[in-house]
């Protein structure tokens, strides 16, 4: 395993659950001041134009990752070699040669949110890297097609699991969280969405609704939408599920990126019911005002959140109706049986 950033308890988490650890960091651009953050942006340019490599994934081949995945390696043989992230596709320069490779593509190729059609270096780096790999998976079969059609190879869909935990928490009337990583370009245009044509129309009807924000740091710009908005910042949050259990509402407006979304299914799992949009959905199966709220338009999103607000019994019913879909069709059994089915493929294959 090869793990970038996260805090020190993530990291004690992780080294718990592997035979092998080996840390890498990767930089967090939010967190670096005005002069750093300039020389950070030069040195991703250069490295993007250089080795034509899109800026997401140039960020996971640099440097430190690059000398933990060989570190990694060194210690093989290994029976298959797995990558979980597309971002790391271009590291298979380093993987020993005769082992089986399996690239696990969470997002067809577009973290930064865009379709991969529309972005031309993103594209050509994914033809150009993707095939090197014996095997590419993807999330959902949205993205299994795009990806075949981009390396001309039938994409293989993995199931997605989740924990579904048991979390004694007490609903607090009015609140709404929103969660997920301040690295990733989706949930900051999520946010700004909220801070900037959702939240008003809220507050309008629901004066006394409470908006919580559990994200890292965002870009200064989106600080002072959030402050103007009356959102509460909260920070990196070590015990989500806690969190999540206590809001009356949790809320996605997504409008960007693939794969599926894995805070979606959390919030799901802890039986909260969920406010998203089809993109939000995509690859969990929700129905409109079965196992969560459907909406688009920002005027539309408000006025879901309003009304599960004014009705918490039903909101209620809602959560637990989407918590029974997750453990029925998001477990990590049926994730771990497909892997292990996958790789005994793979290892007969040779």
């Amino acid at each position: 395993m090869v793990a970038a950033g996260g805090s020190d308890a993530e990291r004690c988490a992780a080294r718990e659950s592997v035979d092998a650890f080996f840390p890498a960091e990767r930089v967090d651009v939010a967190s670096l001041g005005p002069a750093a953050r300039a020389v950070e942006a030069l040195r991703s340019a250069w490295f993007e134009y250089a080795r034509r490599t899109p800026r997401f994934a140039a960020k996971m081949v640099r440097g430190s990752f690059r000398r933990a995945v060989a570190a990694a390696v060194a210690t093989g043989p290994f029976d298959v070699i797995q990558a979980e992230i597309g971002g790391l596709a271009s590291v298979v320069d380093l993987l020993p040669t005769g082992t089986p490779t399996l690239l696990v593509d969470h997002e067809a190729g577009t973290p930064n949110g865009g379709a991969l059609a529309d972005e031309p270096l993103t594209f050509d780096w994914v033809r150009r890297t993707y095939p090197r790999w014996d095997h590419v998976v993807a999330l959902t079969e949205a993205d299994a097609r795009i990806l075949g059609g981009v390396i001309d190879r039938k994409v293989p869909v993995r199931p997605t699991g989740v924990e579904v935990p048991t979390v004694s928490a007490s609903v607090e009337p009015g609140s709404v969280l929103f969660f997920g990583s301040a690295e990733h370009a989706p949930n900051l245009d999520a946010l700004r969405r909220l801070a900037t044509g959702i939240w008003s129309r809220v507050v309008a009807a629901r004066p006394d609704a409470v908006l919580k924000v559990a994200m890292g740091a965002v870009p200064d710009d989106l600080v002072a939408a959030i402050s103007r908005a009356g959102i509460r910042h909260l920070g990196f949050v070590g015990d989500i599920h806690a969190l999540v259990a206590s809001a009356a509402v949790v809320v996605a407006p997504l409008r960007l990126g693939g794969g599926i979304r894995i805070k979606n299914l959390e919030a799901l799992a802890v039986g909260r019911p969920l406010v998203t949009t089809a993109t939000g959905a995509s690859g969990i199966g929700i129905v409109d005002g079965l196992h969560g709220r459907l909406a688009e338009d920002d005027a539309g999103i408000a006025a879901a959140i309003v009304d599960l607000l004014a009705h918490p019994e039903e909101a209620e019913a809602l959560g637990g109706r989407g918590r029974a879909l997750v453990a029925k069709r998001f477990t990590h059994a049926a994730a771990a049986d497909w892997t292990l089915e996958m790789w005994r493929r793979i290892r007969s294959d040779r």
